[in-house]
């Protein structure tokens, strides 16, 4: 996404596990207001709108920050499950909490990123690695997922599902 010019931005999901949650699962859309002057890309100084839960003025300083970070995101590794049987692919899958039905539970963690006359790319965020502070990652391009391959991403990226409403 680091050089694609981002319409729409949305954060959805808990930040702990489902039924240990004390609050609802975050549930942001936010659109950029500055598409014709061909900004809102990861790197630049665009103006935001929270469009739901409510339409408001974003705070366009948070927004471009987490924006850019979400442009820096890397994994610190990844898993090849290509080499797998459907059936243990399925079941790691489960594991990692990204299997098809983890996906549509709302709150399951997901950043969505449309991109003005692209694809939107949907990253699910799933159960935490047992190896250091990082989380399993599925990446989904338009509608389709590839399952061959789960990205380890670094824990602390999480952190924006951590936050209320207001922080946007």
């Amino acid at each position: 996404v680091k050089d694609s010019a981002i319409e729409r931005f949305e954060i959805h999901g808990a930040s702990v596990k489902p039924g240990k949650e004390k609050k609802p699962p975050l549930d942001v859309v936010l659109r950029c207001e500055s598409l014709s002057d061909h900004l809102c890309k990861t790197d630049d100084v665009s103006k935001w709108k929270l469009v739901s839960p409510l339409q408001t003025k974003a705070d366009d300083t948070t927004v471009n920050s987490l924006l850019k970070n979400l442009g820096n995101l890397k994994a610190d590794d990844s898993v090849d499950l290509s080499k797998e049987t459907p059936e243990k692919r399925s079941s790691l899958l489960k594991d990692y909490g990204l299997d098809s039905e983890s996906r549509k539970d709302p709150k399951t963690r997901r950043i969505v990123v449309a991109r003005s006359g692209g694809p939107t790319t949907t990253v699910y965020f799933g159960a935490k690695s047992p190896i250091g502070d990082s989380t399993f990652a599925l990446v989904q391009t338009g509608d389709s997922t590839d399952e061959s391959k789960v990205d380890v991403v670094p824990g602390w990226q999480l952190s924006v599902f951590d936050q209320k409403t207001s922080y946007f």
